[in-house]
């Protein structure tokens, strides 16, 4: 099994410096590499504190002169705000700055509230339209000259500029979800999850970039977070207990897991349980042992 890590730039307060969200993000990247996960992962994200990332894009080429062996990629490039030339050249840019070490995942976006800004107000749930047409059309790019004549976007012949380092193109991924996925949560997290579900559910204001907890009463569309959903669900506990958690996934055929890197947690906590999880539940399922320190 294959591991990796989603890193986001999180700011809670407009107190906290961003230089500082920045470097321990970086921190943490460094960290993950030395304990021998296989990705880095950055979001796109965009008017948002709780997820800090305009461009995944410049954050992974940053951690690139940082971390030199740990792959890098991108969760997810949210198709909607993109041109496919664009994409395909910035992408491709990255992927030679970073020594093809680039990983590229595109999604269909996720927040209406960022919808609502950056792609004219267009319902989330179309998002998977542009995602569609956006991809063949990279690939395309990335061969040579292409026209394109889409339902979304139209140019005459023309190719990206430069080409990926790796060929034919960097590995690709496709974000699927199910919104259930996304409802669990641990008790001394409860504020973060009505958070993700207000922005999620279109339930809750964003203010000053900022966005605020969704009431749990307030969408029926949110299901409640019992006990026994936090219990059967997040990946938390004892080393032990997330082996035999890990397990069951492997036993469903699942090959790559991607590890949440802190979600508000202190940094100096996130990092302690980083390492556990690197020393002490990775070996069970890869052939290496993470270094020790």
């Amino acid at each position: 099994m294959k591991f990796s890590i989603a890193v986001n730039m999180t700011r809670r307060r407009p107190d906290v410096p961003m230089e500082r969200v920045a470097s321990e993000a970086l921190e943490m990247v460094v960290a993950a590499e030395a304990l021998g996960f296989d990705v880095a992962w950055a979001a796109e994200h965009h008017s948002i504190e709780y997820t800090i990332a305009p461009n995944p894009l410049v954050l992974i080429t940053y951690w690139a002169a940082h971390a030199r062996r740990i792959r890098l990629g991108t969760a997810v490039i949210t198709a909607p705000y993109w041109n496919p030339l664009r994409a395909a050249g910035e992408i491709a840019l990255t992927d030679i700055l970073t020594d093809g070490r680039l990983e590229v995942g595109f999604g269909r976006g996720a927040y209406q509230y960022e919808f609502g800004r950056m792609a004219g107000g267009m319902p989330q749930e179309l998002g998977g339209v542009h995602l569609r047409e956006l991809i063949p059309a990279v690939q395309k790019l990335w061969e040579g000259d292409y026209a394109h004549d889409g339902t979304i976007w139209k140019f005459p012949r023309a190719t990206s500029v430069p080409k990926p380092l790796q060929r034919p193109h960097p590995p690709l991924w496709v974000a699927a979800r199910d919104p259930d996925t996304y409802d669990w949560t641990a008790e001394t997290a409860a504020e973060d999850v009505r958070v993700f579900n207000g922005l999620f559910y279109n339930a809750a204001g964003v203010v000053n970039g900022f966005p605020t907890p969704m009431d749990p009463a307030a969408s029926a569309a949110a299901p409640p977070l019992t006990p026994e959903v936090l219990r059967d669900n997040l990946m938390f506990g004892t080393p032990d207990q997330v082996v035999e958690r890990i397990r069951r996934y492997e036993r469903l055929g699942v090959d790559h897991y991607c590890y949440g890197a802190s979600f508000g947690l202190p940094q100096d906590v996130a990092l302690r349980s980083l390492a556990l999880f690197g020393r002490q539940v990775m070996p069970h399922f890869t052939a290496t042992p993470a270094p020790a320190r």
